[in-house]
């Protein structure tokens, strides 16, 4: 397992499988794509200016937006344009990396490892992995819940400065957990929440240690395959590539692919599948 990453700027939520769509021109002048098989929920009315604002107030220059709601209606719609310097506008049919929400597939992994009796949630991490500071008490629980206490590698001045030196560089998971481990812990174990990307980092080592798989290999076979996720994966450590059509948050240069590590393709139809 590696760890790449970078800049997104641009916004997607929520999975769709899309029947039909038309465009529009909000009171913005933001062009839209909108999706449903009629005419859309009263809601989106509502919300076609709040998102809009949101974007601009944050310098997004695209979004896919997507509410499923069984008593309202569906509704998605592509906002803006793929990237800051063109008008080449979103589509619903553009992959996207997802970056954190791959947390939630490590999580659904480690939850369906313990229910197999592989692990239990209160196994202490270095049961798995050795060298974690208060790795005797830190749980398999408490890294899953962001209790851990651990330094999040993210927060690292030099790492930071390195992404932005060598934004292609691909590192390792032990690379990472030694940037976390070389600052003290913020706190001990359970005593409070705090978001760490390290606590990830080290459950997708125990999910590559229990399977003898790849955690790319467990989201396929555990995930993506039995909810027919056609076009979602957890891409090889080395490949920063993206089909096409995707948005690109930085201007058109081919300097900085924005990396992180899963996106999905909001339409079920043949492509290749490649993901990050």
């Amino acid at each position: 397992m590696g760890h790449r990453m970078g800049i997104a700027a641009c916004m997607a939520a929520g999975l769709l499988f899309v029947t039909g769509c038309g465009t529009s021109t909000d009171s913005t002048g933001t062009s839209t794509q909108s999706t449903s098989p009629g005419a859309e929920p009263a809601y989106a009315a509502a919300l076609r200016p709040v998102i809009t604002t949101l974007m601009k107030d944050n310098v997004i220059p695209g979004a896919v937006v997507v509410v499923k709601s069984p008593k309202q209606g569906n509704w998605t719609a592509a906002f803006g344009t793929r990237t800051i310097d063109s008008n080449e506008p979103m589509t619903v049919d553009d992959y996207f990396r997802v970056g954190s929400n791959t947390k939630t597939m490590t999580s659904t992994v480690i939850l369906q490892l313990a229910q197999d009796g592989k692990l239990s949630l209160d196994d202490p991490i270095d049961k798995y992995w050795p060298g974690v500071p208060n790795g005797d008490q830190i749980t398999i629980a408490q890294l899953n819940e962001m209790r851990s206490g651990l330094y999040s590698y993210t927060f690292d001045p030099q790492f930071n400065a390195a992404l932005d030196n060598e934004p292609q560089k691909v590192w390792t998971p032990e690379e990472l957990l030694a940037i976390a481990f070389a600052h003290p812990v913020n706190f001990q174990p359970g005593e409070k929440f705090e978001y760490s990307n390290t606590n990830f980092i080290l459950l997708g080592l125990v999910i590559e240690k229990l399977t003898k798989t790849t955690a790319a290999e467990s989201f396929q076979k555990r995930i993506f395959e039995p909810l027919s996720l056609k076009h979602t994966s957890l891409p090889a450590a080395t490949d920063s590539s993206i089909p096409n059509p995707h948005p690109r948050a930085m201007p058109s240069a081919p300097t900085f692919p924005p990396s992180t590590p899963t996106l999905f393709l909001p339409r079920n139809k043949p492509r290749p599948s490649r993901a990050h």
